[in-house]
């Protein structure tokens, strides 16, 4: 079913969002960026994630049955509906960490 490729689509985005997590941490443990290249890159890293996030979303709203009152949701689309917004708060906070890293390397 296609509910079975946003799953996959999902775990893409958790697994994405996890390497990206340890990169940022990784840099956060040598005391920031070190040059021009590491921002661009970690900006570019969130970005890819930001990218298929946003993609793996509008596939599941054109999966979900219509919003409209009354409407039986499926309890599926729903279920990933809510594993977006948990991803999207993950995003959110590695967005933030990508920042202040950026932050950090421009004040020196």
């Amino acid at each position: 079913s296609c509910i079975d490729c946003f799953e996959i689509e999902q775990s893409t985005v958790q697994s994405l969002i996890n390497r990206v997590q340890s990169l940022i941490s990784r840099v956060s443990e040598d005391g920031g960026p070190q040059n021009a290249d590491d921002v661009e890159m970690l900006a570019s890293r969130v970005d890819v994630v930001e990218s298929q996030l946003r993609k793996s979303h509008a596939t599941i709203l054109a999966l979900s049955p219509s919003t409209a009152v009354g409407s039986p949701r499926s309890s599926s689309s729903a279920t990933l509906q809510e594993e977006q917004v948990r991803l999207a708060g993950d995003l959110g906070q590695v967005r933030q960490q990508q920042q202040m890293l950026q932050a950090m390397f421009e004040e020196v």
